[in-house]
């Protein structure tokens, strides 16, 4: 069952609670998201855009991974690299009420940290989304891109910057889901990508930020593939990202998410 099946009939005011590798974690349900976060943790329905997350997830962790998570909203993403097998998250989200819902997990393998991700350390001015509480950003293309889900005066915040450089550390995955901030990402990473390249990346990529981000990191990460679910079997799938336009018809509509890795992966597994 999916999720747009019963949306109708879930409740969109109070609380849910649901739990994810042993902490419990309270969900707004006047929030569109952590609705159907809700129904699919304690209805076990189908909802593609949380599923890709989860299954990325479940195929690339090792146990003992040290991970970045970049983008890291109310935690839920910390919460399942925790639950397969990484021994710590180091969670980024640079507004005040999401990354405070973070620490109120309480959960000593995930590390909060309140701030943007960037090319250099600093202040900046961060649009808020009005309609949920993802998709906040300090890229004004993809303010543009998605004005839908920003005002014609979007709300600004004021957030610090840290880069993958000042954080120095050494991670096995970077998932990178910073709203366009990417590019800008990886240039405050330059030192790490050299010194000690994660295993893999996954980043959410719009429009020519692919094209973008790829030509930055294809020297340690010379393979990318877009990740999709089947519509035939609920699957996923890795495929070339000149293939996706194709046949988009047969994957379910989700935000075009990448994998860049070391070495080749086998598609056909």
């Amino acid at each position: 069952m999916f999720y747009t099946e019963i949306e109708g009939h879930i409740k969109n005011t109070g609380n849910a609670y649901i739990s994810i590798n042993g902490y419990p974690v309270k969900l707004d349900l006047s929030n569109p998201h952590e609705r159907r976060y809700a129904a699919c943790a304690i209805l076990n329905i189908q909802y593609p855009q949380y599923d890709i997350d989860k299954m990325l997830i479940k195929k690339f962790v090792r146990n003992g991974d040290k991970v970045l998570d970049a983008g890291a909203n109310i935690g839920l993403t910390a919460l399942l690299f925790l639950e397969n097998g990484a021994s710590s998250v180091t969670a980024i989200e640079p507004i005040p009420e999401i990354y405070s819902r973070i620490k109120n997990i309480g959960c000593s393998g995930i590390k909060a940290l309140k701030a943007a991700l960037s090319d250099k350390e600093g202040i900046i001015d961060i649009y808020v989304s009005e309609t949920h509480n993802q998709g906040s950003t300090y890229d004004i293309e993809s303010v543009n891109m998605f004005r839908h889900i920003f005002s014609e005066e979007p709300k600004k915040i004021c957030a610090p910057k840290i880069t993958i450089d000042g954080i120095n550390d050494k991670f096995d995955i970077w998932k990178m889901d910073i709203e366009g901030a990417e590019k800008d990402a990886i240039v405050g990473a330059a030192k790490t990508l050299k010194s000690y390249p994660p295993r893999v990346i996954f980043s959410e990529l719009w429009g020519n930020k692919f094209d973008e981000f790829y030509d930055m990191i294809k020297d340690t990460h010379n393979y990318a593939y877009r990740a999709v679910i089947s519509k035939k079997d609920y699957s996923l799938v890795f495929m070339e990202p000149s293939e996706f336009t194709s046949v988009e018809h047969d994957y379910y509509s989700i935000s075009p998410t990448f994998v860049f890795l070391h070495d080749e992966l086998d598609v056909s597994a």
